[in-house]
Parts: C-alpha cells; sequence; structure tokens
C-alpha cells in the first residue's frame, strides 16, 4: 500500500554535479587551437602514410583477386572434365545397354517367329504364282538384252 502512496512534497536537488564545471571561454578557443594544430600535423602525416598504405592495400587486392580468378577459372577446368569423364563413362554405359536390348529383342523367340513368317511371305511372292511378274521386272538378263538392242542400232545405222 505505501508502494501506491505518493507524497505531496516534492525535493529538489541543489547539489551540483561536480564533473559538468564550467570553463571560460577563452581557455576553450586555446584547447582548440591547440588540438586544431596537432590534428593537422598528424593528418598532413597519416595522409603521407595513408596514400602508400592505400597503394599497398590496392596491390594486395588486385593480386587476391587476380589469385580467386585463377583459381576459379582452374575450379571450372576441373570440373569441365570430371563432368565430359562422367558423361563419357554414362554414354558408354547407355550405348552398352541399349545394344544389350536391341540384341535381345532381335533374338527374342518371338521375333524369330516373325522373321520366319516375313521370309516365308517373300519366298512364296518371288517362287509363287507371283514369279512371271517378278521375273519381269527384276530380270538381270534385260541389260544383255539391252546391249543387244544397242548394238542391232548401231548396226543398221552404219549400213
Amino acid at each position: 500500500m505505501s508502494l501506491l502512496h505518493t507524497s505531496s512534497s516534492t525535493t529538489t536537488m541543489t547539489q551540483s554535479n561536480p564533473k559538468s564545471s564550467t570553463v571560460p571561454l577563452s581557455e576553450n578557443k586555446d584547447v582548440v587551437h591547440q588540438y586544431a594544430t596537432d590534428l593537422s600535423s598528424a593528418w598532413s602525416c597519416s595522409n603521407e602514410h595513408a596514400s602508400a598504405a592505400m597503394l599497398s592495400l590496392a596491390k594486395q587486392f588486385l593480386h587476391i583477386n587476380r589469385l580467386l580468378l585463377t583459381y576459379l577459372i582452374l575450379g571450372c577446368y576441373i570440373a569441365v572434365l570430371q563432368t565430359m569423364l562422367v558423361m563419357r563413362e554414362c554414354a558408354a554405359a547407355s550405348a552398352t545397354a541399349f545394344a544389350r536390348l536391341v540384341w535381345s529383342a532381335w533374338d527374342s523367340k518371338t521375333s524369330r517367329r516373325l522373321r520366319k513368317k516375313l521370309e516365308f511371305e517373300f519366298f512364296v511372292l518371288i517362287l509363287g504364282c507371283g514369279n512371271g511378274f517378278a521375273l519381269i521386272i527384276f530380270w538381270p538378263g534385260w541389260i544383255f538384252v539391252g546391249l543387244l538392242y544397242l548394238t542391232y542400232l548401231m548396226w543398221s545405222c552404219a549400213t
């Protein structure tokens, strides 16, 4: 209950802070002038050293950038070579697997039956009732007949 009770009397602080002592204005000017002269000489000295230091830092920065770029390019070359080797191995394995798949499909029982049927149909066409038509079109003796006809034409034109 005592925490909620506020007293009606107010107190004022009359003691002065010992750290906030006032200095006359003329002394402040002298101190500021002394600091300014010290800072200007330090600044000119630091500018000379700073420019040399900045030049050295710039050279080191460029050298580090060049090294990082070289390592980055080298890393890219290594990554490309590794990728190329892996892709070559994958392509070889894929080609081998595809060849095995094609051979197993070619050598399967169903494809053997289908090939046998196609072979039978082809021979029936050539040797069966369509033989006369096939012989007329594909007979190799037509070259001989054509040469005989050309020689006859040349002989008849010459005489």
